[in-house]
């Protein structure tokens, strides 16, 4: 080949100087160091942009797991709370619902038979003979006695009627601090749940709109007011109710105080009563024993008497017959009337007065023992009425004894459930 041929070259191209090549191999070699610059930078850029994403995400995650922890002791903390209150409540409304129970059963069966017995009594005591159904202080402590059952009866019902409210007020409240503990336990697990979440954990996935609201959603301040409000009701409701349990127990106290005092009141009357009847029973055997001896004795001063004007029969008829007999003389001077005459008219004057005053006398000894035996009838219908209002005091005082042993179960029962 020529040497034209080597210079030119085979395909006639175009070719570039030496300066054109260093110049162009220099503009590559800024060019790269330009674009390796800026490659650095963006490098550097994305170091740092990685490194605050990832410091960003940890803190981000810190502060939320940290905001999560001490949502989740919150929760815990009043979960304990409302617990601590429902069982406050719980044992509350058992407390109430048992001394309710106590006083039930003291209306029942120590308040309420009494009553039936006053009743009795006042029953008992208005079958007396109408000579004996005085108005004595018996009748007037039973009244009074009858008062104070029924005074009595009408605070306890008031007050288990009061009872029945509050333990309905407290199955409310507990039904709502239940429901309210059972959210917040599903809350609970649901956070701390969350809170055991890694990016390890399976079930990971992106969510559309995990920032929205969903409905029904409120407030932080309205669920610790929520829960605030809850435990001060729950407070409120067992204070209420503790009072309330004293004062029911109070009330029984004092019904049994005032029962009891009321109870030896009457009965001291009744005892007072039967002492005083017992009194007038033997006074009046006292005076039917006298009346009988003494119409013995009048009956027998009534046969004497009865004698004597017998005996007084033959000397009247002896005088009459002698008077009668010298009547019978031959008239004229032999009829005289002489002194023997004279006296057998006098003898026989004074025989006739003797049988009259005899048998007047007789008549009134009959008359003083008629009046006697009446009044031997009525003293012995008397002592008959007086025994028989003694038998009803007596009866009401058996029906009283069971008195003290009704309320005396009553309270042994409670102190033993206690």
């Amino acid at each position: 080949m020529s040497l034209y041929a080597l210079e030119k070259g085979d395909k006639g191209c175009q070719r570039v100087t030496l300066n054109d090549w260093k110049c162009r191999n220099e503009q590559s070699l800024n060019t790269s160091d330009k674009l390796m610059s800026v490659s650095a930078l963006e490098r550097e850029d994305a170091s740092i942009l990685r490194s605050a994403a990832r410091i960003q995400t940890k803190w981000d995650r810190y502060q939320n797991e940290k905001l999560l922890s001490d949502r989740v002791s919150l929760v815990q903390e009043w979960l304990r709370t409302l617990e601590r209150s429902h069982a406050a409540a719980e044992h509350e409304r058992m407390a109430l619902s048992e001394v309710k129970k106590y006083l039930e059963t003291y209306l029942n069966e120590a308040l309420l038979p009494p009553l039936d017995v006053i009743a009795q009594c006042l029953y008992l005591r208005d079958q007396r003979r109408p000579d004996e159904l005085t108005v004595d202080p018996v009748t007037a402590r039973l009244k009074d006695e009858l008062q104070t059952y029924e005074t009595h009866k009408g605070i306890l019902s008031a007050l288990n009627a009061d009872a029945w409210s509050m333990v309905d007020s407290l199955s409310t409240l507990i039904d709502s601090l239940r429901f309210n503990i059972s959210e917040q336990t599903t809350a609970l697990d649901i956070d701390t749940n969350m809170l055991a979440l890694t990016t390890d954990s399976p079930g990971l996935a992106r969510r559309p709109e995990p920032d929205r609201v969903p409905p029904k959603s409120s407030a932080p301040e309205s669920w610790l007011f929520h829960c605030q409000e809850l435990v001060e009701k729950q407070g409120k409701e067992c204070q209420q109710s503790r009072a309330l349990r004293e004062t029911m127990l109070r009330a029984v106290e004092d019904a049994r105080n005032a029962n009891w005092a009321r109870q030896d009141e009457t009965c001291a009357s009744f005892r007072q009563r039967v002492h005083e009847i017992k009194i007038a029973i033997d006074r009046l055997k006292r005076q039917t024993e006298m009346i009988l001896a003494e119409m013995e004795k009048l009956d027998e001063e009534i046969h004497q008497l009865e004698q004597a004007d017998e005996s007084l029969e033959l000397p009247r008829a002896l005088c009459e017959t002698r008077h009668e007999g010298r009547t019978s003389r031959p008239a004229g001077p032999q009829r005289c009337q002489d002194e023997p005459q004279e006296n057998l008219a006098v003898e026989s004057a004074t025989l006739a007065l003797s049988q009259a005053k005899l048998q007047q006398r007789t008549e009134y000894a009959r008359s003083a023992y008629e009046s006697l035996r009446t009044q031997l009838s009525k003293v012995e219908l008397d002592m008959e009425d007086k025994n028989r209002a003694l038998a009803l005091e007596m009866r009401c005082l058996a029906s009283r004894s069971q008195l003290g042993h009704a309320e005396e179960q009553v309270t042994q029962s409670h102190s033993s459930q206690l």
